[in-house]
């Protein structure tokens, strides 16, 4: 009763010929394994390069962070330079206009 309804028709790789199944079986055996290693390559060289990317980006960050630390020092040096120079020309100034006031004190 039931075998014949639930009957499972063979798979159409029955039907093939010797020289379909070894192409395939060819394919199957050989390039899915070289397929594989070309990913395993491939991501091995694109972490290694994404590394080397992160790596570049670190020193030139360092880099960056030194040139502008150093800027900012010369800023600053030149600026407090500029107001001790203007205040010492305002003392210069100042001792000029009174200078008997300096030498009794």
């Amino acid at each position: 009763m039931g075998a014949s309804r639930w009957k499972i028709p063979l798979p159409a790789i029955n039907r093939w010929s010797i020289g379909k199944k070894i192409f395939f079986g060819n394919i199957l055996f050989l390039l899915v394994p070289l397929l594989a290693v070309c990913a395993l390559v491939l991501h091995t060289a694109l972490a290694h390069l994404n590394k080397s990317i992160e790596e570049g980006m670190e020193a030139a960050g360092a880099s960056v962070a030194a040139m502008i630390d150093a800027s900012i020092d010369a800023s600053l040096r030149n600026y407090l330079r500029g107001v001790a120079e203007y205040h010492l020309r305002q003392v210069e100034q100042t001792a000029k206009q009174w200078p008997g006031d300096l030498e009794s004190g």
